[in-house]
C-alpha cells in the first residue's frame, strides 16, 4: 500500500503512528545503552573503591574476602536483573510499548518522554539500587572507622580539634567520595521507590550525583590509587635493590684509625647480613675486603693487633698526664 494513495487523515495518521513506534523504539535502545553505559563503570569504580577501603584498612584477610565475596554476588545479581528488564522490555509481545506508560519528565529544563518498564517488574530498579547502596554503605562505614582512627581523644583546650583532623583526614584520604557515592545511592533508591515521585530537587539531583560519579570523582580516585601504589611500589624497590653501596675513601693518618676504621667496617657489615638491610652479596664482599686489607696491613707493615695499640696509646697519655 502506497502512502500517496491514502487521504491526508490516514497518511498524516499512519505516519504519525510509525514515528511514535520507531521513537518509542530507538528510545528503549538508548535507555538500554544508556544503562550499560552506567551500569559498567559503576560496577568497575565499585571495585576500586573497595580497594581502596581494602588498602587503608591495612589489608585484612577477612575483610578482603568478604568484600571480594560480596562484590561477585551483587553484581552479578545486578546484571542479571538489568538483563531480565532488557529482555522483557525490548521484546513487543505482552505488555511492553504500552503507550499508557509513556509521561514527560523534565530533567534539568528539557521535556523528556520516558517510556518505563512493565508493572511485573517495577521491583528491579530498587531491588539493584538497594543491593548499590548496601554495598556503598558498607565500604562508606569501613573508610570511617579508619579516619575515626586517626582521630586523637577529646579535650577541653581545643573541642574541634578531633572535628577538623576528621576533616583533614576525609578530605587527605579522598573518602569524601564514599560519601557522595552513598548519598546518590540513597536517592536513587527513594526516586526508584517513588516516595519522591515529582520532585524536582530529587529527580534533577539523582541524575547530577550520578554523572558526578562517573566523569569526575572516579578517575580523581583512579588516580590516587595509581599514585599511592606507584609510591609504594618505589620505597619496595629501594630495599630489594642489588645495586652496589657508595666507595668511601678515607684518609688514616695513625695506625689506631686505621684499625678502627676496619673494625667499624666489619661490625657494620656483620649489622648488616644479620638484618638484610643491604644484600647478602654486598655484605660478603665487605667482609672478605675487610679481612683481606686487615691481613695485608698486618704482613706488610708489621702492625700489632688493635688492643696493643690500645694499651700502649693510654700509657703514653698517663704519662703525659
Amino acid at each position: 500500500m502506497r502512502i500517496e494513495s491514502m487521504s491526508p487523515a490516514v497518511s498524516t495518521s499512519f505516519l504519525l503512528l510509525v514515528s511514535v513506534r520507531m521513537s518509542v523504539h530507538v528510545g528503549f535502545l538508548l535507555y538500554a545503552l544508556r544503562e550499560i553505559t552506567i551500569l559498567v563503570p559503576t560496577c568497575a569504580l565499585q571495585g576500586i573503591m573497595a580497594m581502596r577501603a581494602y588498602e587503608l584498612l591495612g589489608r585484612p584477610k577477612l575483610f578482603g574476602s568478604t568484600l571480594a565475596l560480596l562484590f561477585v554476588v551483587i553484581q552479578c545479581i545486578n546484571i542479571a536483573l538489568n538483563l531480565m528488564m532488557f529482555k522483557d522490555v525490548l521484546d513487543t509481545s505482552g505488555e511492553s510499548f504500552s503507550f499508557s506508560d509513556m509521561r514527560r519528565i523534565n530533567i534539568a529544563g528539557y521535556n523528556v518522554c520516558e517510556v518505563g518498564a512493565p508493572p511485573s517488574l517495577a521491583w528491579v530498579t530498587p531491588t539493584t539500587n538497594a543491593l548499590l547502596m548496601a554495598y556503598e554503605i558498607l565500604l562508606c562505614g569501613a573508610v570511617l572507622r579508619y579516619a575515626l582512627k586517626e582521630v586523637r581523644g577529646f579535650s577541653w583546650k581545643s573541642p574541634t580539634k578531633p572535628f577538623s583532623t576528621l576533616v583533614a583526614v576525609i578530605v587527605r584520604d579522598n573518602l569524601i567520595y564514599f560519601i557522595v557515592v552513598t548519598i546518590s545511592m540513597l536517592v536513587a533508591v527513594t526516586n526508584a521507590t517513588g516516595i519522591t515521585s515529582g520532585t524536582n530537587l530529587f529527580d534533577n539531583g539523582s541524575y547530577f550525583l550520578l554523572s558526578l560519579q562517573v566523569s569526575m570523582i572516579g578517575p580523581w580516585i583512579t588516580i590516587n590509587l595509581r599514585r599511592n601504589y606507584e609510591s609504594t611500589a618505589m620505597s619496595e624497590t629501594m630495599y630489594d635493590s642489588h645495586e652496589l653501596e657508595p666507595v668511601v675513601f678515607v684518609a688514616v693518618d695513625r695506625l689506631e684509625d686505621a684499625y678502627r676504621f676496619l673494625l667499624s667496617v666489619i661490625r657494620g657489615a656483620k649489622k648488616n647480613y644479620r638484618y638484610r638491610t643491604i644484600p647478602t652479596s654486598t655484605s660478603g664482599t665487605a667482609l672478605t675486603a675487610a679481612f683481606v686489607i686487615m691481613l695485608w696491613s698486618i704482613k706488610r707493615l708489621k702492625l700489632r693487633p688493635y688492643c696493643v695499640l690500645r694499651d700502649r696509646s693510654e700509657r703514653m697519655r698517663s704519662r703525659t698526664l
